[in-house]
């Protein structure tokens, strides 16, 4: 390469260098422009309607914005007016790495926000249903011309996308830095800083796109508890079905939901896209009978105690789900699940030992428990959600430790005279097995792996 050839490739490594920085302080301006939005427009009249005539608890607020304040003032008063400067006088400084740099440790006050993210959509949601005027107010700020008619959500989603941003323009600013640049040494120390910020939003990004697919599914169905929404539960799949009358052998169409811990069989509503839940099975003490009559191959029944219904696999069409083989498949997976957990307190070859016969986990239920503190817990220690306004904490009656709702159940305990109590779902299990299980007898279905994912029937 010639000395033409190097000017050349030098003026254009300098005009990326520009673009790449110039898209860096638009896109500030851009997104210090949302959180003016959802600072002094959302949550200040939402806060000032509240206090007017109270719609929301006091803490309510707090769960939907977080810290979006902070986060605000942040952009608005250091970095945005930072790199302003910075572009305006580009021609004798030509550097953003280390405003970038500066100002990343700083970008730890996103903690807060990225971890309590799903909560506050989670809650957005609750108080939308629940506040008439909550959501008046939301959808009336969603209108204004100075909030561009942008969802809420969409709005509150912008500081997690904003730190994976950062990242991509930071990467794509050190890969056309030359190696004599000025710039070099503490853009890539503000990469490695901003990449650390970042990789919290991407884990939060991930899990939002799952919950959203699970409130999309919720919103569609009629008859389901508010704490149908857990971390723990999935969708595996989801189609048509046909159940029949145990009475009269009447055929109707139903839709078929299967989670790999719940069976929910729906009356589909066709002019509001929605599902009506029939039947509702969960996945302890589930059976699958096939019928073998008239009716045909396909035809089985699955039932608990929670009740039973006769299904036959296919649809008005004559098409088969293989539904059977794939409720198999989940109640497979339970049972190893459950196994692996009875075998941390039992020996199954010669029941307890000694040494499990002294261990707590194996006398639950048989001796009053030491309370976790109430006040020193703000997550679930089951499953691991914020505790909030709509999760509340209590504790397990047989371990002590501080659970929701979602993962609690009722139980006898010894040292109660039987009585039951709320405990967590680890201690159920621990609880109401009424022998150690038999390897050579315990049923396990021949099927594929229990982390095997169904797509739409």
């Amino acid at each position: 390469m010639n000395l033409e050839d190097w000017h050349i490739v030098e003026k254009k490594g300098a005009e990326l260098n520009y673009l790449i920085a110039t898209e860096l302080m638009t896109t500030e301006r851009d997104y210090v422009a949302r959180l003016h939005i959802l600072y002094n427009i959302f949550y200040v009249e939402l806060e000032k309607e509240n206090k007017f005539s109270p719609f929301l608890p006091d803490n309510a607020l707090p769960l939907i914005f977080s810290n979006i304040k902070s986060i605000y003032l942040f952009h608005k008063d250091f970095i945005l007016p930072q790199l302003e400067e910075r572009i305006t006088h580009w021609s004798s400084d030509q550097r953003v790495g280390d405003i970038m740099k500066k100002n990343a440790p700083f970008l730890k006050i996103y903690g807060e926000f990225v971890h309590n993210f799903r909560t506050a959509v989670k809650n957005i949601e609750v108080w939308r249903r629940k506040s008439s005027r909550f959501s008046e107010i939301v959808h009336r700020l969603e209108q204004l011309p100075e909030c561009e008619r942008l969802p809420f959500q969409n709005l509150l989603i912008e500081p997690v996308q904003r730190l994976v941003r950062y990242e991509l323009l930071l990467k794509e600013y050190v890969r056309v830095l030359s190696e004599d640049s000025p710039d070099l040494h503490d853009s890539q120390e503000a990469l490695v800083l901003v990449s650390k910020a970042a990789l919290h939003s991407n884990e939060a990004l991930k899990k939002l796109e799952v919950f959203k697919k699970k409130l999309e599914i919720y919103q569609k169905l009629r008859g389901v508890p508010q704490d149908f929404i857990t971390p723990t539960r999935h969708l595996l799949a989801h189609g048509p079905v046909t159940e029949i009358s145990t009475k009269k052998g009447e055929k109707h169409p139903r839709h078929l939901f299967l989670f790999n811990d719940l069976i929910l069989v729906c009356t589909e509503n066709k002019s509001t896209d929605t599902y009506s839940v029939w039947k509702s099975l969960g996945i302890e003490g589930l059976k699958v009978t096939p019928f073998q009559n008239s009716l045909g191959p396909n035809t089985f029944e699955v039932g608990n105690k929670q009740g039973a219904c006769l299904l036959l696999d296919q649809n008005l069409t004559g098409a088969s789900f293989d539904w059977e083989q794939k409720i198999k498949t989940i109640l497979n997976a339970y049972l190893r699940k459950k196994i692996e957990r009875l075998s941390a307190c039992f020996d199954l070859d010669n029941g307890p030992s000694s040494e499990e016969k002294n261990d707590s986990e194996c006398q639950i239920g048989q001796v009053r428990p030491v309370h976790v503190s109430d006040s020193a817990i703000t997550k679930c220690m089951i499953c691991e959600e914020t505790f909030g306004l709509v999760r509340r904490k209590q504790n397990c009656m047989a371990c002590g430790k501080l659970m929701c709702r979602s993962c609690s159940r009722k139980a006898s305990l010894q040292y109660k005279q039987g009585k039951k109590e709320t405990v967590c779902l680890g201690c159920f299990d621990a609880i109401t097995r009424d022998t150690r299980p038999n390897l050579s007898t315990a049923v396990l279905f021949d099927d594929t792996d229990s982390h095997h994912s169904f797509s739409q029937a």
